[in-house]
């Protein structure tokens, strides 16, 4: 026996019936409503997260690193968030194209204006330098 089987067994009259499909009617009615609501809020929320362009490997300020420069981590940033855009599918404005260009040429200048590690030739003074150069017969 299936279960529809065991209904009409336990209801008595066209009555009971009718009250057992109008509750069923009832509850599938508000599981649909329920249903939609629900997918209205998760279209809701993926229109939000496409609009903020919330990116989950955006460095916090936390992550930012020390030793760079002001100038440097809002060049980066910023050059972070137009890649993002990219990367979205959206076409980059002629001014954004200009703002890529000025961030990397910014970046570039940052790093080859950074202290390389001095060599110890490179350390020690010029008269130091002489002295050695003098002392390994180099010299007159």
């Amino acid at each position: 026996m299936s279960g529809i089987d065991n209904i009409f067994k336990t209801l008595k009259d066209f009555a009971d019936l009718e009250a057992y499909a109008r509750s069923q009617y009832n509850t599938i009615i508000e599981l649909t409503k329920k249903l939609n609501r629900a997918e209205d809020e998760i279209s809701h929320l993926k229109a939000l997260l496409t609009q903020q362009s919330i990116s989950l490997d955006s460095p916090s300020p936390l992550e930012v690193d020390p030793s760079t420069s002001d100038q440097e981590t809002i060049c980066r940033i910023q050059l972070k968030k137009l890649k993002d855009k990219s990367l979205n599918g959206e076409e980059l404005t002629l001014e954004e194209t200009k703002r890529v260009e000025i961030y990397s040429k910014l970046l570039i200048s940052f790093a080859s204006t950074k202290k390389k590690p001095q060599s110890e030739a490179e350390a020690l003074p010029t008269d130091e330098l002489l002295k050695l150069v003098k002392g390994m017969g180099g010299g007159e």
